[in-house]
């Protein structure tokens, strides 16, 4: 594309200073000042005789590496002859193209808040490469369970030299449960250990050890790998450890009190994932603290990125009142409209926004009441307090504006309204319309409406994602590498490939699984959650390995299966254990007898031909499997991918993941006062029936009644809530007769998805392109009209044959039933 050179107010012209023959590249004029700086062009001359010249230097007076003839032709000049940066035919082909052409400018956003500050008002889409973390700690490292009560989450051992464990429900990081270590004043040693040995490690590969801590604020928490490497701390915070060279590693987690004193520590959330070189050298350098923690979050077993949104905030980033934190002595009167009835000073309702550091916002409020008072809190992305006082109005009245710029480490700002202190300590005061916008412009007021593009799928990779599936809103399409989560049960044709001492190896083609795979590329999760890993199946038990024969090859150990040396399982039997049962009985020749592997019932039929065709009560399957694809192919997702737009200057973009789109949604009511209907409560004892959503919330983003955003739903904190919030809006407001469905974030992300580390936010810079990029968009809305209006037509031609065959089997029906009456059979 050409470049559009900047041009001069009025054109000054000034004069060769020296004559110039048609081969010159060097100029020299009178006033270089009435020429702009290098790069750009210059006319010579006047009429159909002008040459415009283009220049790449300019020092004083003298224009240099001069492109001769650039337009017209070039020729001999006296000194004395007129140049100007006039305009020129260059200049308005060059606007001309811009505005047919466009520009697309591709800018990288990464999870969380971003500015993007566009040129040009247009459409936007987004691009994103999938992401899986492979935890290998499985699901103990999030220390929910304790099966036998002692204290000690399963798949840890301790070594508590007189200390006690138990499983704390006091500031979890992760799920509902973390393991303390306690130390009392009888303990015989200061390291109070617990720890786990981590097997079939890669010695040739990176790793990076990571745990959450809580501590009472003096007691010393300390992470350790092997014996060599220790990180501790005092603080609450995130402990790591990075590693490479091992085959194994003996992990201990350690409260280190001083003897003959009383302290606790608190472990969540430990994890052991696997790191390229890159990732390795800028862990503890570039990579460090919280970001360690947000690049690399615990997860169960195996997770993929799931629930990519991006959220491109309206310009006013104050959300409506009715999602704040409202004080009891507050209510909301319109969305931005809030009555506080104060009864003592500084009664706050509070709203959390995401920031970007170094950012200049301005806050602005029009007709203030005296008394009313609104400050911002800026917080870092571990939630400690950088400036209590970001910005505040002080309790003044009138119109008021107050910029402010965020901090190098701000992710976000607690924003509050609240009455001042006396003589405002009590009273009514009205808060109206207050607004946050990017850049140092007030503008007027402008309610915010929030934009969404989702990708509601799951998108996997290897470890450096060089392997990767991806997504492109533009086209709406996913470009799939990786077959996941295949269920390794009992409806597949597994057989015997051999048997070894302690274990044996089972095998099925993968033919049943899905499509041809890259040999070696196999990820696989047994059902405990543990990680069984891919290399040589014969070198013991929980190996398994898809090489280029196209057959899985799985390695069972004895202890799991039930299975004795002495004698092989048939197909079965092998059925039998991917389906939930444990072998305990045979009578020789063959397997007769099994239990479940989950609670060690028996089956309600304890035979052969039963256990290979039903699961045990509560089972699912003995692993799942990810590989990746020989042949990668392309799906198009449909529904409700929502859509993006820029506006020309700052406009406030989130990275999300998590998010689940449109699920339909039970409502409760309560009967009780006003009457109020409630989305995601469970077990209030005046809301029936409970409502909770299909995971736990960490925040709701929109609800719909029908297929339409219904704004008159406030979203609460509150303690019946399944997960942290819950939708609330009034009988009056409630349609009975509408379907209410709901956007939301899922809280327990570590079940669910990875972090999303980053993405493409593609926007166009001109006129012609945004102009482009909606004709496109027009074009495919109407493509994907056109297959639902088929598939609708198709429907009621289905409907309509349907009703033909049942009006004819209805006639015959009639007709036989006639002739049987009139034979006298009936």
């Amino acid at each position: 594309m050409s470049t559009l050179y900047p041009a001069m107010v009025n054109s000054p012209v000034t004069e060769l200073s020296a004559a110039i023959d048609a081969a010159a590249t060097t100029i020299t004029v009178l006033n270089g000042n009435a020429l702009p700086d290098a790069p750009n062009i210059a006319t010579i001359g006047q009429g159909d005789t002008a040459e415009t010249v283009q220049y790449s230097g300019k020092t004083g007076n003298t224009l240099s590496e001069v492109v001769r003839g650039f337009e017209g032709t070039a020729r001999s000049w006296t000194s004395g002859t007129k140049i100007a940066r006039n305009f020129t035919a260059y200049d308005y082909d060059t606007i001309r193209t811009k505005l047919d052409e466009g520009q697309t400018i591709p800018a990288p956003i990464v999870r969380g808040p971003n500015v993007i500050n566009a040129t040009q008002a247009s459409g936007a889409t987004f691009k994103v490469l999938g992401c899986t973390l492979c935890n290998w700690a499985g699901r103990g490292g999030n220390f929910e369970t304790d099966s036998n009560s002692d204290g000690l989450a399963d798949g840890w051992l301790a070594s508590l030299k007189g200390a006690t464990a138990s499983l704390s429900t006091e500031s979890v990081s992760y799920g509902l449960r973390a393991q303390r270590i306690t130390s009392t004043a009888g303990d015989t040693n200061v390291s109070r250990d617990i720890y786990r040995t981590f097997a079939d490690l890669d010695s040739t590969k990176y790793y990076v050890a990571i745990v959450n801590v809580v501590t009472d604020g003096s007691t010393t928490a300390r992470l350790t790998v092997g014996a060599a490497n220790i990180e501790t701390t005092a603080a609450s915070g995130v402990l790591h450890i990075k590693f490479t060279g091992a085959t194994s590693a003996v992990v201990y987690l350690t409260n280190r009190k001083a003897l003959g004193q009383v302290g606790w520590v608190q472990f969540d959330g430990f994890r052991l994932f696997e790191v390229t070189t890159a990732e390795y050298a800028a862990i503890g350098t570039t990579i460090t603290g919280e970001a360690i923690d947000r690049r690399w979050p615990y997860v169960d077993s195996v997770q993929h990125l799931q629930g990519v949104s991006v959220r491109k905030t309206g310009r006013n980033l104050v959300p409506p009142f009715s999602q704040w934190t409202v004080h009891a002595n507050a209510k909301v009167l319109e969305p931005y409209k809030m009555q506080l009835d104060a009864t003592g000073e500084f009664q706050a309702t509070i709203v959390s926004i995401p920031v970007v550091p170094n950012q200049t916002y301005t806050f602005t409020v029009k007709g203030q009441q005296a008394g009313c008072y609104y400050y911002g809190i800026e917080y870092d992305s571990a939630g400690a307090v950088i400036t209590s006082v970001l910005f505040t109005t002080n309790g003044q009245s009138g119109d008021l504006v107050r910029p402010f710029t965020t901090k190098a480490n701000a992710a976000s700002i607690s924003f509050r309204a609240l009455n001042q202190g006396p003589p405002h300590n009590t009273g009514t005061f009205i808060f109206n319309q207050p607004q946050i916008e990017i850049g140092t412009t007030s503008s007027p007021f402008e309610a915010r409406v929030d934009q969404y593009a989702h990708a509601p799928i799951k998108l996997a990779s290897n470890v450096d994602r060089t392997i990767a599936d991806s997504y492109d809103s533009a086209t709406g399409q996913v470009f799939r590498r990786y077959v996941m989560d295949v269920k390794l049960d009992g409806a597949l044709s597994w057989s015997l490939h051999d048997d070894q001492t302690t274990f044996k190896r089972i095998k099925v083609s993968n033919t049943g699984l899905g499509a041809p795979w890259v040999a070696g590329s196999g990820r696989m999760v047994k059902y405990n959650g543990s990680i069984i890993p891919n290399g040589s199946s014969s070198a013991g038990a929980d190996i398994h390995s898809n090489p280029s024969d196209g057959i899985l090859y799985l390695s069972v150990a004895d202890a799991d299966s039930g299975w004795t040396d002495t004698l092989n399982p048939n197909a079965n039997a092998i059925k039998a254990l991917m389906n939930g049962w444990k072998a305990n009985g045979n009578n020789g020749t063959v397997y007769n007898s099994w239990v479940s592997i989950l609670d060690g019932s028996a089956p309600p039929t304890n035979t052969e031909a039963y256990v290979a065709a039903n699961k045990a009560p509560g089972w699912d399957a003995y692993a799942t499997l990810d590989y990746v694809r020989a042949t990668p192919i392309t799906e198009t997702l449909t529904g409700d991918l929502g859509a993006l737009s820029m506006v020309k200057g700052g406009n406030a973009v989130e990275l999300l993941e998590g998010v689940i789109v449109r699920e339909k949604a039970t409502v409760s009511y309560n009967p009780n006062g006003a009457g109020f209907y409630r989305i995601n409560v469970t077990g209030h004892p005046s809301y029936t029936p409970n409502s909770p959503l299909s995971r736990r919330a960490a925040s709701i983003m929109c609800v719909y009644r029908d297929n339409l955003p219904d704004d008159r739903w406030s979203f609460l904190a509150d303690p019946y809530a399944y997960g942290s919030v819950v939708a609330q809006i009034t009988a009056a407001n409630y349609d009975p007769a509408a379907e209410y469905y709901v956007d939301y974030i899922v809280l327990d992300k570590y079940q669910y998805t990875t972090n999303a580390v980053d993405a493409t936010l593609v926007y166009q810079s001109t006129l012609g392109g945004a102009v482009a990029q909606n004709t496109q968009d027009i074009a495919r809305i109407k493509a994907q009209m056109g297959v639902h209006e088929w598939q609708l037509m198709l429907d009621e031609a289905y409907a309509d044959n349907l009703r033909m065959d049942l009006d004819a089997a209805t006639a015959r029906a009639t007709n036989n039933i006639r002739a049987l009456s009139q034979g006298g059979m009936i």
